[in-house]
């Protein structure tokens, strides 16, 4: 069982771009029965669930809405509040209040 615990995490990694949490085998286990009760529709393309996940994110109740601080690049919100903002600034808006200001374009 292990082993094939071990192979399915390593498909997994594979799959997993840079701005995705690496998780152990364990946690991702653990992950996956999170996502199903957190966020169940989403891909994660835009977003790193897997971080929220490891740091014990909830989506705002109001909202529904995730902390900025997991959004990868590619979301449409990206911002300077990401922890991923540092690797592209060019494409990091920011918040005014409730207002998303997106990045300027050169």
């Amino acid at each position: 069982m292990a082993d094939g615990l071990l192979r399915n995490h390593k498909s997994m990694s594979d799959r997993l771009d840079k701005y995705d949490t690496h998780l152990s085998p364990r946690d991702e286990q653990k992950f996956q029965a999170w996502k199903k009760d957190n966020a169940p529709n989403d891909s994660g393309e835009d977003y790193d669930l897997r971080g929220a996940y490891k740091e014990g994110f909830e989506r705002d109740i109001k909202s529904g809405h995730w902390s900025d601080k997991f959004k990868k690049p590619n979301h449409p919100t990206f911002s300077d509040q990401s922890q991923y903002a540092k690797d592209e600034p060019e494409k990091a808006g920011h918040w005014d209040g409730d207002t998303y200001i997106p990045a300027k374009r050169k």
